[in-house]
């Protein structure tokens, strides 16, 4: 199951495999530069740093650790459906109400 699902995903034509070159370093860098990285944040950071370096700006996680690198913009997946629930609920009821 996860294997069709991947390769449905790498066949789409939106699709685009990042790697890491030269630049992730010089991401890493910058993001890290005010703290200190070690255990559990160590990877946390590599992915952040690959990220920036392909310019890829956000990222959809439950990882509240990806709030500590400011140039990746953090987003909680589960706290936005909530959002859009509520934001359909309040819609649904103004147009009933016409």
């Amino acid at each position: 199951m996860a294997v069709k699902s991947i390769d449905s995903l790498l066949e789409a034509r939106s699709t685009r495999i990042i790697g890491e070159g030269e630049d992730v370093w010089v991401a890493y860098k910058k993001q890290n530069a005010d703290q200190v990285i070690r255990g559990n944040i160590v990877a946390d950071a590599q992915l952040a740093g690959l990220l920036l370096s392909n310019g890829v700006k956000r990222i959809f996680t439950l990882d509240r650790d990806f709030l500590k690198f400011p140039d990746l913009e953090f987003i909680d997946p589960c706290k936005q459906q909530r959002s859009a629930r509520a934001f359909d609920a309040i819609a649904y009821r103004k147009l009933a109400l016409r």
